[in-house]
């Protein structure tokens, strides 16, 4: 089965997380400028039926889309719990920050990789307050 959500642009394009180790990602760089919250996208593939443990990944925020912040502004969480594919929703508060990237997967399933995708949508409600 296919998953690609509808009205989103790719952070990350089917990267391949190694069994029990932290993968770097070169992966696109998106402008949330503009924007309050964001509905991020996340599908992991590949996993297997005794697979367990979690999938990170991590989200970096960046002024300029050249110098990233030295953490991540947030981490998505993927339990594989046995299951060949995992979705995952999140909404993410962007407020004042121009660019976002994933920048690394971390994968803690020792015995499975995994193939990691993400998305991003414009979640049109506003922050108030």
């Amino acid at each position: 089965m296919s998953f690609t959500p509808q009205n989103t642009a790719r952070l990350l394009n089917a990267v391949t997380a190694a069994k029990g180790a932290t993968t770097p990602v070169t992966g696109d760089k998106q402008s949330v400028e503009a924007q309050d919250f964001i509905m991020l996208y996340a599908l992991i593939t590949g996993a297997n039926s005794g697979s367990a443990g979690n999938v990170t990944l991590h989200v970096y925020a960046s002024p300029d889309g050249k110098n990233w912040a030295p953490y991540d502004i947030t981490s998505v969480v993927l339990a594989l719990a046995g299951v060949a594919e995992v979705k995952k929703a999140v909404q993410l508060n962007v407020r004042g920050i121009r660019y976002i990237k994933v920048k690394k997967v971390a994968n803690a399933d020792a015995s499975y990789a995994a193939t990691v995708s993400a998305w991003f949508g414009i979640d049109n409600r506003k922050y108030v307050g």
